[in-house]
């Protein structure tokens, strides 16, 4: 939000149940190594790229599902 030429706040509004405290604090920690980085002349970005991403994590399960690994969340999710 700009309140005048010089002076911004952050708003970050996340549910519970998309993100938990762990997780709040480590963007809380993520973002304000990266917005020091800037401020002192750096790239802002983070140091290493992290080695498994969702994407990642997405396709290995869409490559190893099968009918019968379904079978018992499907048969969960039809009883309710």
């Amino acid at each position: 939000i700009r309140l005048a030429a010089e002076e911004h706040h952050l708003v970050i509004s996340l549910h519970h149940i998309a993100s938990d405290a762990w997780s709040q604090r480590l963007l809380v920690e993520e973002l304000s190594t990266a917005y020091g980085s800037q401020l002192a002349g750096g790239s802002g970005r983070p140091g290493e790229a992290l080695q498994l991403q969702y994407a990642d994590i997405a396709a290995w399960e869409v490559e190893n599902a099968s009918p019968d690994s379904l079978e018992p969340g499907l048969a969960y999710w039809r009883e309710r």
